[in-house]
């Protein structure tokens, strides 16, 4: 049947048009909101099934990010390295590595931006959004708190928020996150919707 609309309201991406901000979705987002607002060190996790709105939360993040504060989103499934994401990190803080470093040089980039951060505002920084850190490299893991180590007194200058695609909240995290359980200071589960809130998210997409 058509319904005679401009545009499919069902495809599976995180368009915010869409967004339906249901109880769990808030939940989550106020969550989030308070820690990176808490200036904490370390990971936080969204974790759910596919298709419960993680990328599209990561996307509202990104999109209510602090004043001053720069923004990097990309998906896991990129062959990622902490030393390349200092790269990443330093281009959207308008900050140029030394290009005499080797591409793996991790050591130089943390010592580079380091002196950068050191010299920013207390209100810059980055907030990092990893989309489906499941299939993240487990050198990736390993390398990760020389990453989150970088800031200043008072608190973090490099935010991390990292979703991961699970069936069940009672699912174990991969096992090469063992290594950093310490430094996962916020988990959540972003579950189904009730069947009251399912007619209101088909409603609400149909309506936009």
């Amino acid at each position: 049947m058509d319904f005679g609309f401009r545009e499919n309201p069902f495809l599976d991406v995180p368009d915010l048009r869409f967004t339906y901000r249901h109880r769990i979705f808030q939940d989550v987002c106020a969550d989030l909101m308070f820690v990176r607002m808490s200036n904490r060190r370390g990971i936080a996790l969204i974790e759910g099934p596919a298709g419960s709105g993680k990328t599209t939360l990561l996307a509202t993040l990104d999109a209510n990010r602090k004043p001053g504060e720069s923004s990097v989103t990309l998906s896991a499934h990129r062959r990622l390295s902490v030393a390349k994401m200092i790269d990443i990190c330093a281009d959207a803080l308008g900050f140029a590595i030394d290009r005499n470093l080797e591409a793996d040089d991790l050591e130089g980039r943390l010592s580079a931006m380091s002196a950068h951060l050191e010299g920013m505002s207390d209100k810059g920084g980055v907030i990092l959004l990893i989309d489906r850190a499941e299939t993240l490299s487990a050198d990736f893991i390993e390398d990760l708190p020389r990453l989150l180590a970088l800031g200043r007194e008072g608190g973090a200058a490099i935010h991390v928020v990292l979703s991961v695609a699970c069936e069940d909240d009672a699912d174990p995290l991969p096992s090469a996150f063992n290594a950093v359980q310490s430094l996962i200071h916020f988990r959540s589960w972003l579950g189904s919707m009730s069947e009251e809130e399912v007619a209101r998210y088909v409603s609400h997409r149909m309506i936009v």
